[in-house]
């Protein structure tokens, strides 16, 4: 499935950053992201993995604040434009085409692996975050940010809900077509094999990390990182986002690495 997977983001490439909220950062959003990144990745130059950097933004403002970044992504369109993302911001990131499941680095390569709105897209998230633990160096951290669905809705999110739903926006889709507006789901083939897809709880992901043998995994919610820029486009969000992260101890990344050589 991963090549269905790269074609569904290849297609929605060319309106990801043309999309009000996902790929576009106000100036306040931007200080808030560089806040998040000097508390989770520090102020000291480290090597970097963005995982599923798509069109490069988290990598980017990694770079702008002094590390080494590597961004990795599996679908040569997103690549061309965070490449081009690079360019106008200036900033030296190294961009390389690759599976967030089967990673094209030695064990141990990076102090800090990241990524950002990738979890749900992993049809095997325990494979990815395996990986992940592989090529972060002993000590280091696995970091990433996305959201979860809110349950409860008050009139105006249910409405957004209605709007939003997946069978909705594909109706949408098909009746009133808007070349390169980003609408963020897959094909209905796809969507059920996307098991972090729409989570209301971080549950499954401590539980699945708890199987892997993370004990200390931590969560925050932070609503100012997410990609809704108005204050009414907030309020109307069924989404609560989120940084989370852990420490890759010198036992797990053995007893992973072992495992999966076996």
């Amino acid at each position: 499935n991963l090549d269905k997977i790269r074609d569904e983001w290849a297609r929605l490439a060319g309106g990801y950053d043309r999309q009000t909220t996902r790929g576009l950062l106000t100036r306040r959003a931007a200080v808030l992201w560089q806040r998040a990144i000097h508390e989770l990745i520090g102020s000291d130059a480290k090597d970097v993995l963005d995982v599923g950097t798509g069109t490069g933004l988290l990598a980017v403002e990694i770079a702008r604040a002094g590390h080494r970044v590597v961004g990795v992504d599996l679908t040569p369109e997103m690549l061309e434009r965070a490449r081009s993302r690079g360019t106008r911001e200036r900033v030296d990131v190294t961009w390389l085409e690759g599976d967030a499941m089967n990673l094209p680095f030695e064990t141990g390569r990076f102090d800090v692996t990241v990524s950002r709105h990738v979890i749900w897209t992993m049809p095997d998230p325990a494979k990815a975050f395996s990986e992940w633990i592989r090529v972060t160096k002993p000590n280091g951290r696995v970091v990433w940010f996305d959201s979860i669905v809110r349950e409860r809705r008050s009139p105006a999110s249910l409405l957004t809900w209605a709007r939003e739903t997946a069978p909705a926006r594909r109706l949408r889709s098909i009746l009133r077509p808007q070349p390169g507006e980003f609408n963020c789901h897959y094909d209905p083939s796809l969507d059920g094999e996307l098991p972090f897809r729409d989570l209301t709880s971080v549950r499954p992901i401590v539980e699945l990390l708890r199987d892997l043998g993370v004990s200390d995994v931590r969560f925050k919610y932070a609503q100012g990182l997410a990609p809704q820029n108005g204050i009414l486009e907030r309020l109307r969000s069924r989404e609560r986002y989120y940084s989370a992260w852990f420490t890759v101890t010198p036992e797990l990344q053995a007893r992973l690495v072992g495992k999966a050589s076996t």
